[in-house]
């Protein structure tokens, strides 16, 4: 459990989150993907330091944690890297990809099992719902026809 709180630090802190980046690009690797979707679910929550934990005090008790300083800039890098991939994702059904199936293919099943999970659900709907209209204007427009059927099952499970 501290190797994987020392990573997920790193991961998020040290390299601001540049796996995702690299993740995204390597989408039609069905392993990435499924590195990926895990790397989505990943969350911070308040952990207190050691030295609170061992102390035993009522007059704290009806205040709410506080995240540090470092978890805040990790959940603040996390919610960014979350958005710029379902963006990226979305962005691999677009014109630019007319022939590669397995982007697509990888990229769709991404997205549906993103919006599968409750946490993630929500992220289509912020702004007005922006990333639900990307994905319509890109499904709906003809001249994106290799794309729609994987953009309509996205639209699909978002309806659900």
């Amino acid at each position: 459990m501290k190797q994987r709180k020392f990573m997920i630090r790193y991961i998020l802190l040290h390299t601001q989150g540049a796996v995702f980046d690299q993740l995204v690009k390597y989408i039609k690797y069905h392993s990435m993907a499924d590195l990926l979707i895990e790397l989505m679910q990943l969350t911070v929550a308040f952990q207190p330091p050691a030295s609170s934990i061992l102390q035993d005090s009522d007059d704290g008790a009806d205040e709410k944690p506080a995240l540090s300083e470092d978890q805040t800039a990790m959940l603040k890098v996390l919610n960014k890297k979350k958005r710029e991939v379902v963006k990226q994702l979305i962005m691999a059904m677009s014109h630019s990809n007319r022939d590669d199936l397995e982007a697509s293919l990888n990229a769709s099943t991404v997205l549906i099992d993103l919006i599968e999970i409750e946490k993630q659900f929500e992220m289509f709907f912020e702004n007005d719902g922006s990333l639900a209209n990307l994905i319509i204007e890109l499904a709906i427009d003809p001249t994106n026809s290799f794309n729609q059927p994987y953009l309509l099952a996205v639209l699909l499970a978002i309806c659900k």
